[in-house]
């Protein structure tokens, strides 16, 4: 639904229901907001795992290549 037509809409009330109409959306958008945040946390919570193995992993594969050079430098 367009704004426009939802101000047209609106206006048709009288005072006490526009309010209460408003403050029903409100809240629905509110809702809808604390979801979306939600799941969007647990998308980058998910993400911030996923580069913290990574690291981990290029740091452990990083060592035992330096380890595996100095081996072969010594011989």
């Amino acid at each position: 639904m367009k704004l426009n037509d939802s101000n047209s809409i609106a206006n048709g009330l009288d005072e006490q229901n526009r309010s209460a109409i408003l403050q029903l959306i409100d809240l629905k958008i509110e809702d809808d907001m604390e979801k979306i945040l939600g799941k969007m946390d647990a998308k980058f919570a998910h993400m911030e795992e996923s580069i913290i193995t990574t690291r981990w992993v290029i740091i452990a594969a990083g060592s035992i290549i330096t380890i595996l050079l100095a081996i072969l430098a010594l011989k």
